[in-house]
């Protein structure tokens, strides 16, 4: 039993001097550090448009354009197709990817930068759209329909 307690106060002694064991206790209460997440403030304008593109394989294009304001000019966005519900007519989600060009320096001031998205689907009809971006809903747009 007391090599257990030796064994065991060594252990708190020794974590104990190996500096803080969190982001938070480093950085103090106020500021925590957070892993990199969705870089988007605020999000307009959005189209999508369902038509069709080739009359004899019955495929269809689902067209998305937007608009997103991030940080600052460094940063670019494209639109990712995610999933697709098997309701039908089926839900689509897509992800809002927003890298840091980390190349080149910008002023950080909010910038809007347009996104677009075209492919070729085989649905005529979306119950909805939905995009995200880092988990977080950016937008939903409910009855989709081809038109035409």
């Amino acid at each position: 039993m007391k090599k257990y307690m030796v064994l065991l106060s060594f252990v708190a002694l020794f974590i104990s001097c190996t500096g803080p064991q969190s982001t938070e206790m480093a950085l103090g209460n106020d500021e925590v550090a957070r892993p990199e997440s969705c870089k988007v403030y605020e999000t307009k304008n959005w189209n999508i448009e369902l038509e069709k593109s080739n009359l004899n394989t019955g495929q269809y294009r689902l067209i998305i354009k937007g608009e997103v304001d991030v940080p600052s000019p460094n940063y670019h966005v494209s639109l990712k197709m995610g999933v697709t519900d098997r309701a039908y007519p089926p839900g689509q989600t897509l992800e809002l990817i927003s890298e840091k060009d980390n190349e080149s320096m910008a002023a950080q001031v909010i910038t809007t930068k347009s996104v677009a998205f075209e492919e070729e689907v085989p649905f005529s009809a979306y119950r909805r759209v939905s995009i995200f971006c880092e988990n977080r809903l950016l937008i939903k747009i409910e009855r989709v329909h081809a038109s035409g």
